[in-house]
């Protein structure tokens, strides 16, 4: 008579070796995607943050059309207090344009960073002359 092996007698399930060699992988995997999920986060941030002074600068214009000078009010221009994007990564504050020209001529938004998002260093300068500055 032929014995045959049955390989339903063994043992089902993993081994210690195969856990392992799974959290190897599964660890080295997060270590690379880790930074670059930072990155993109960041990314998303500065973009908000820009999207954010466009808006400012934009209701700055129909502001002006409106009224034929421009503000640095923000509730004038329909923003709730604090001055915050949406999402909340940044702060404004609306000024006069640097050097002589009047309020009537020229607006600045300045956008900072706001903790804990102030990992992100960009801030953000628009005026209504279509200059833009980004910072880090």
């Amino acid at each position: 008579m032929i014995f045959t092996r049955n390989r339903m007698n063994h043992a089902k399930g993993v081994s210690l070796m195969e856990v392992l060699v799974v959290a190897a992988i599964l660890t080295t995997i997060l270590a690379i995607a880790m930074p670059s999920y930072g990155k993109y986060q960041i990314r998303v941030q500065q973009s908000a943050g820009r999207d954010f002074a466009r808006e400012v600068i934009s209701r700055q214009e129909n502001y002006y059309i409106e009224n034929l000078v421009y503000t640095t009010t923000p509730s004038d221009l329909d923003f709730p207090t604090p001055f915050r994007s949406k999402p909340a990564y940044y702060e404004a504050v609306l000024s006069q344009c640097p050097g002589p020209e009047p309020l009537s001529a020229c607006v600045q938004v300045v956008a900072s960073p706001v903790a804990p998002y102030d990992t992100n260093t960009m801030v953000i300068t628009a005026n209504t002359r279509q200059h833009w500055a980004e910072t880090f």
